[in-house]
C-alpha cells in the first residue's frame, strides 16, 4: 500500500512516481530478560540487582531487559521511574520495554 508518492526523475529524464513509506511494521521476535520488581526501587532492590549481576557479569551486560511492574505496587511511574532507569543504566542494564505499568 502506498502511503505517499514522490516524483523522481528516471535515467531517461521522465518523471516517475516512486512510493515513499514513512514507516514499516514488521513482526520480529527478540529474546529479552524480564526484571520483575516486587517492591520499591530502594537500597535492598539495588543490592539484589548487583548481587544477581555479579553471578554472571558478562551475560547481563547491555542485554535487553523488560521491566515488569505487576508486583511493584509501591512503585510510581514518573520521578521514581526516571531514577530507576538511570540507576539500571549505571549498572549496564538496558531497558527496552515496560509491562504491567500504569501512569498514575
Amino acid at each position: 500500500m502506498t502511503l505517499f508518492q514522490d516524483a523522481t526523475v528516471s535515467s531517461n529524464g521522465k518523471h516517475a512516481a516512486a512510493a515513499v513509506a514513512p514507516l514499516q511494521i514488521r513482526g520480529r521476535f527478540f529474546t529479552a530478560m524480564v526484571l520483575q520488581m516486587t517492591g520499591p526501587a530502594d537500597d535492598l532492590f539495588y543490592a539484589a540487582v548487583e548481587s544477581k549481576l555479579a553471578q554472571a557479569p558478562h551475560f547481563f551486560t547491555n542485554a535487553p531487559f523488560v521491566l515488569d511492574l505487576e508486583k511493584a505496587s509501591a512503585f510510581r511511574l514518573g520521578g521514581d521511574f526516571i531514577t530507576l532507569v538511570r540507576e539500571l543504566r549505571r549498572r549496564k542494564i538496558t531497558l527496552v520495554g515496560v509491562q504491567n505499568g500504569t501512569i498514575e
